[in-house]
């Protein structure tokens, strides 16, 4: 299945919001999404901030110890007071791994509700957007921004927010004492921060872009592999398997590509913070042994500054860690928000009528116009259906018989004019009741991977299963479903792959004849089905929708 080359797919209006990404900061809206899974999930974080803060400030003390140690007892041969000290230090050790293990549990916990949060929130949107957007949209993509984003997203919620509270807590307390104990090597270690602060913004920008070519890559990757799969028949029918494989190792290549860039430019900027560290403790190590030899300065001090130091550098190497990590989730950010901001222009009505309550309803086209992009369909259409009687529609391909049914049953609006229920405007009629009173059947029949049973139940999910098995009996669809491994309860398959053509239509008959709607709509629903049983089922649904 040849394709032409990839790019991605996010319809026009959209397109421009990509441009964010060139942005050095991100815009309040942005952050506006941020707020409110922090919010939903404020006592989690609360608890995780606390416990990080209180292992920091724990951490801090032991290389405190070491030096009152090395000076006070070890330099004047005080064994009891050694013994004492080492008891000190394993007690503070011990309460800092009690309190990693609580903080990793409580984070880890927290991380899982902000995933489950997003992923519900961007997968009700994806719900919810018109039909007209998913013709426009790869599957693989949308199947990227639940997995791959939110993922990323909720590590920067988490882990990479919490630890940005930690690390500021270590480097004001480590700051603080290495102050009190020294202020010349303290000034000296200084000279690394005008360092660092300069590497991190110079790379900003760039790590932002390329770990948003990492996101768009495996978006393609996704939307490519799901085509591919969906489409595996045609591939193989016309034996198009090496073409396929050849665009899926190209896309391959370009994420392969993405991905070493951006983890060059990360490594680059974590090797120079390291370096600098490096260079900071040699530095030290210089003019504070210097100073001890010249009885300027203690060996406890040395030691315990040295520690310090290490203490120092482990949390700015984590902020360039956790900018790192807030890279991705910006990139990531930018993408979710792509699609949470698009409008449904499928709008609910604010004052929806109800239908009246009578068995048939009337349907009435008024001026309509509708168009595809530039490509006018409908122009001033008038069509009125009587209600209680059947009505055939018959065009060549492509006349409009299958979007006339999408205009119906607004899965899209109209550009102009009107279609009536009744004389009630359908955008003035709540899209759930609107669509309860409609069932639709067409040649392409869409099953899911679950039992005969679920799907036939799909359409009234209250059904019981004396239900179910009436109206498959309805659809002449019981005696086959019988000869199945499990009956009800077989599994069918994605789409339905274990079934026949007819036999998926049949399930799809099954489905109408079992919600009873008012308004039947059959758009080419026999074409799988021989004409002895097409007959039983129209006597059936004749006799039903009575």
């Amino acid at each position: 299945m040849h394709r032409p080359p990839r790019g991605r797919s996010i319809p026009g209006r959209e397109k421009h919001k990509m441009e964010r990404m060139k942005l050095s900061k991100l815009s309040k809206t942005d952050f506006g999404y941020l707020k409110n899974q922090i919010v939903e999930n404020k006592q989690g974080f609360i608890v995780s901030i606390i416990l990080t803060m209180l292992t920091a400030f724990f951490s801090i003390f032991p290389p405190l110890l070491f030096k009152i140690l090395i000076d006070d007892y070890i330099t004047f041969k005080n064994k009891t007071g050694i013994y004492i000290f080492v008891v000190l230090l394993c007690f503070l050790y011990t309460i800092n791994w009690i309190l990693g293990y609580y903080h990793n549990k409580v984070t880890v916990k927290t991380a899982q509700n902000v995933i489950a949060g997003i992923r519900s929130d961007v997968f009700q949107k994806i719900m919810k957007l018109p039909i007209s957007y998913h013709t426009e949209q790869k599957r693989g993509e949308l199947l990227s921004i639940v997995t791959n984003n939110v993922t990323s997203l909720s590590d920067a919620l988490t882990s990479g927010l919490i630890s940005l509270f930690s690390d500021f807590v270590a480097i004001i307390g480590v700051l603080i004492i290495m102050l009190k104990m020294s202020p010349r090597l303290t000034l000296i270690t200084f000279v690394i921060l005008p360092i660092l602060v300069v590497t991190i913004r110079g790379f900003r920008s760039i790590v932002r872009g390329a770990v948003y070519k990492i996101r768009e890559k495996v978006a393609e990757l996704n939307a490519d592999v799901e085509e591919s799969i969906s489409g595996i028949r045609e591939i193989q029918s016309f034996a198009m398997e090496d073409k396929n494989n050849e665009e899926f190792n190209e896309i391959t290549e370009q994420n392969v590509q993405a991905n070493l860039k951006a983890n060059i430019l990360m490594g680059v900027m974590h090797a120079v913070v390291s370096i600098t560290g490096f260079i900071a403790i040699a530095i030290v190590i210089g003019i504070g042994g210097a100073q001890v030899m010249a009885g300027a300065l203690t060996l406890g001090v040395l030691v315990a500054f040295l520690q310090y130091i290490n203490q120092l550098i482990r949390p700015i190497s984590d902020l360039s860690s956790v900018y790192t990590t807030f890279q991705i989730a910006a990139a990531s950010l930018i993408h979710i928000n792509q699609y949470m901001s698009i409008e449904n222009r499928l709008l609910e009505p604010k004052k929806p009528i109800a239908l009246p309550k009578k068995k048939d309803i009337d349907i009435l086209l008024q001026n309509v116009s509708f168009s595809y992009g530039n490509f006018k369909l409908f122009d001033n259409l008038d069509l009125q259906i009587d209600g209680g009687k059947k009505t055939g529609i018959v065009g060549e391909t492509g006349a409009g018989k299958s979007t006339l049914i999408s205009l119906i049953t607004r899965l899209y609006d109209v550009d102009k004019g009107k279609i009536l229920l009744e004389g009630i405007d359908i955008r003035n009629i709540a899209n759930k009741e609107l669509r309860e009173n409609m069932a639709v059947v067409s040649q392409r029949v869409m099953l899911f991977s679950d039992t005969v049973f679920n799907n036939i139940r799909f359409s009234k999910p209250e059904a019981t299963k004396e239900e179910v098995i009436q109206a498959a009996k309805l659809a002449n669809a019981h005696d086959f479903i019988s000869r199945m491994p499990f009956g009800y309860d077989t599994q069918i398959g994605e789409g339905g792959a274990k079934l026949s053509g007819g036999q998926r239509q049949l399930i799809a008959y099954a489905r109408i004849l079992l919600v009873k709607p008012k308004i039947v709509i059959l758009d080419e629903a026999t074409s799988n089905i021989d004409s002895y049983t097409e007959n039983l089922i129209q006597k059936n649904m004749d006799e039903i929708l009575k």
